[in-house]
């Protein structure tokens, strides 16, 4: 699939999700997560960040480590620090650029604690060294970082 049929491929499956978002049960909905999923796992940055979204959220698809595993490869693609720093309390406080001090993850760090989340950032690396991440967007020139 070329990258503009990837970003039409997500914008659809975006489409999707926002229509079926209040039954999430529903097939619709696991349906399109799929899908969305499918799409992450080839790389679509858009759709690693959506998806890492939806896991860090309370409902029925929530998965703490899932999430934070895909919002260490889609905030690596933009070029956020991922070098894990040692702390001396209980929560987490990187340096500037730390993606682990973003809104969405702060939560995700003190729930899953720290050496999970070594084991997590570890898998994370691995996926990006055996996967190409790209913006689908053909609107988006940005080149995608790795760690």
């Amino acid at each position: 699939m070329k990258p503009e049929e990837m970003y039409e491929a997500y914008e659809d499956v975006s489409d999707a999700l926002e229509a079926s978002w209040e039954e999430q049960d529903s097939a619709a909905f696991t349906e399109a997560l799929g899908i969305l999923r499918h799409l992450a796992e080839t790389g679509v940055v858009e759709a690693i960040s959506a998806l890492a979204e939806i896991l860090a959220l309370p409902g029925p698809h929530r998965d703490q480590a899932a999430a934070y595993r895909w919002y260490f490869i889609a905030y690596s693609a933009e070029d956020y620090r991922t070098e894990f720093i040692e702390q001396p309390g209980p929560h987490y406080v990187g340096p500037v650029g730390d993606f682990r001090n973003e809104a969405p993850v702060v939560g995700l760090v003190d729930e899953l604690g720290f050496d999970r989340i070594r084991r997590l950032d570890e898998e994370a690396c691995g996926w990006l060294g055996t996967h190409k991440i790209f913006f689908s967007d053909p609107r988006d020139h940005r080149t995608a970082k790795r760690p």
